[in-house]
């Protein structure tokens, strides 16, 4: 085969390297040759075994989240390509192809690094932007695509166009029952009033994380309790119900560094084993990804990008941590799902019982998807809410303050006497408690504003007065 400017001998694995090289080949200074040689063989190439052409016959590549992608027709996903594949497609042509010198001799094709950049740059500029954020609701599997678009589970064929990027091993079973993760959930919970909720709670929430949706509720789980309480478990089988890949592990704290969302992109579920307890001081970041913002990051040595952050989040701790932040727009985003029992012991194979009840895997999948498409939103648990307000008297203390010496009016609060209480009048109380349960007292103004963020205020000659009166308890 001949084409002009340069003359290739080569199989067509390498040929859409190659004709990228040709849209781009600067010469010596002239400038780019043959502007159209690039599109013709792109068009002509059929595809190969090497990884720029992934699975059989030839599919175009797509430019999404700031990585090159192929489809793989054989399974129904699209596969990432990383750069380094195609540095080494392009390294080929070093021992494969020649260039025409304007004399009209042959001379070797020197891959430089400045070209080497230049194709891998022109590769994603010739691939179709695709916005993987938008893929459709659903799990590619083994025997196929489980939609959940609509009003029921179908599983059918699996399409370009929903976008998976991952697939797992299991096959889907509709109805099929799961005897073990019924009874493993049973034990844990023991006793506890809400126990019928806490499950139904927890297989609608991975029910919206493995359709992809769990951005759209803004909720995060903490799994609390100390040691040997059935967490780890949990963990582990919850972890082999997704397709492998779309499994991360960022912890709260880490959400705001440079690099580390970046492990957020195409992920259905982003899981903790063990959460770190020190202070959450910046909080942004997490509200916007538990909220599915699209927020701008950047992988090493790449350009920046923006994504929506679609996965759903499980962090285990053994106690909840302290943090700076007390809006409701940081409190709402928790559901607390307390692990209260004990298996220490008790003779429980940790590995055999997790090995049982991943065996399930099918009948869970189904169940939590089938919750999901039911509910299409989650019922919190009575209990999370009393964990919830614990942690809020734990985190902030000027709402414990205010809980140990005031009494809250109620409503309505059209009169004078509904508002009795001064911020000077307040702040006399509670700097001496501050200061004797070993807090930092916060000024004045800072205390209005956040005690006018609990009740209800207004403005006098006085200053703010508010609808608290002192309590008979204290």
């Amino acid at each position: 085969m001949a084409q002009e400017p340069f003359q290739v001998y080569a199989a067509d694995h390498a040929r859409l390297a190659m004709a990228v090289v040709a849209g781009l080949r600067a010469g010596d200074g002239d400038g780019p040759r043959e502007p159209g040689l690039a599109e013709q063989l792109v068009a002509s190439c059929q595809g190969s075994d090497t990884a720029i052409g992934v699975g059989g016959a030839w599919a175009p590549l797509v430019l999404g989240n700031g990585d090159l992608w192929r489809y793989d027709q054989a399974v129904g996903i699209w596969r990432r390509i990383p750069s380094h594949d195609v540095r080494r497609e392009v390294m080929r042509l070093s021992s494969v192809a020649v260039t025409v010198t304007k004399t009209g001799k042959a001379a070797p094709l020197i891959i430089t690094s400045a070209l080497m950049e230049a194709v891998v740059k022109m590769v994603e500029v010739m691939a179709e932007r695709v916005d993987f954020d938008e893929a459709r609701p659903g799990i590619a599997c083994a025997n196929g695509f489980v939609d959940l678009t609509g009003d029921a589970v179908v599983l059918r064929k699996p399409r370009a166009d929903d976008y998976a990027r991952h697939v797992a091993g299991w096959t889907y079973e509709a109805a099929a029952p799961a005897p073990r993760w019924d009874a493993f959930l049973a034990d844990v919970w023991q006793g506890a009033k809400d126990a019928v909720e806490r499950q139904r709670f927890l297989e609608c929430f991975l029910g919206a994380c493995l359709a992809g949706q769990a951005w759209h509720h803004a909720r995060a789980v903490i799994l609390l309790g100390d040691g040997a309480n059935g967490k780890s478990v949990l963990c582990d089988v919850v972890a082999g119900m997704f397709p492998p890949g779309s499994v991360c592990s960022v912890a709260p704290h880490a959400m705001a560094e440079r690099f580390r969302a970046t492990s957020l992109v195409g992920a259905k579920l982003n899981l903790v084993a063990d959460m770190p307890v020190g202070e959450l001081k910046e909080s942004g970041s997490l509200k916007q990804i538990v909220a599915g913002d699209p927020i701008e990051i950047e992988k090493k040595f790449k350009d920046s990008f923006v994504f929506r952050p679609t996965c759903g989040h499980i962090f285990s701790t053994n106690r909840l941590p302290m943090a700076t932040d007390h809006s409701r727009g940081f409190l709402r985003r928790w559901v607390v799902l307390k692990f209260g029992r004990n298996f220490e012991g008790s003779g429980i194979n940790r590995e055999q019982l997790v090995r049982s009840i991943a065996a399930e895997t099918p009948a869970i999948v189904a169940r939590c998807a089938e919750a999901y498409m039911r509910a299409r939103g989650y019922v919190i648990p009575p209990s999370s809410e009393e964990e919830m307000d614990e942690w809020r008297l734990d985190n902030d203390q000027v709402l414990a303050f205010l809980d140990e010496h005031y009494e809250r009016i109620p409503p309505p609060h059209t009169d004078d006497e509904h508002f009795p209480e001064t911020i000077r009048a307040i702040y006399g109380l509670y700097r001496p408690w501050a200061i004797n349960h070993g807090h930092r007292p916060c000024q004045i103004r800072t205390l209005s504003r956040r005690v006018g963020e609990i009740v209800p205020w207004k403005r006098t000659d006085q200053g703010r007065v508010f609808a608290l009166r002192f309590s008979k308890r204290s």
